[in-house]
């Protein structure tokens, strides 16, 4: 959702249908309607909402000495960003090579990199991959 200010200076939302090189199909209440990005531009400061389904963890936060299910949860994510295999029981301790990998993350996606797992990197690691964020574009098969 795009947070758009009119000329009298209220605020506005507009839900993103679609979006190509040079414009960009948004939702204003019932209808639908395509305007060059160009024609947007003077009306967006940059504010937008993202909706995204949050893992179902049993604390919102997973940080260094922590032990169970969260923390082999963001293990097991950060395999599949490394490109590394699947560990077949993954080890559920919060330890310094965790740590680590956690900061290294936070750096690449331009967080405060200090290897807690709160909400920012929480999203940043639940939506990574396509087959786990929303997409405006279909992939053919």
């Amino acid at each position: 959702m795009l947070e758009l200010t009119n000329a009298r200076g209220e605020k506005r939302y507009a839900t993103v249908v679609s979006l190509s090189a040079d414009a960009a199909t948004l939702a204003l209440g019932s209808r639908e309607f395509t305007f060059p990005l160009n024609e947007i531009e003077p009306f967006w400061d940059g504010g937008f909402m993202v909706l995204w389904k949050k893992p179902t963890l049993s604390s919102a936060i997973v940080e260094p000495g922590m032990w169970g299910k969260n923390v082999a949860w963001v293990r097991q994510r950060l395999d599949v960003i490394d490109g590394k295999a699947a560990e077949p029981r993954p080890r559920e301790a919060y330890d310094e090579d965790l740590q680590r990998r956690v900061t290294a993350f936070q750096r690449s996606r331009s967080l405060t990199p200090d290897g807690i797992v709160g909400e920012e990197t929480l999203a940043h690691l639940a939506s990574f991959g396509r087959d786990n964020r929303p997409s405006l574009t279909v992939e053919k098969p």
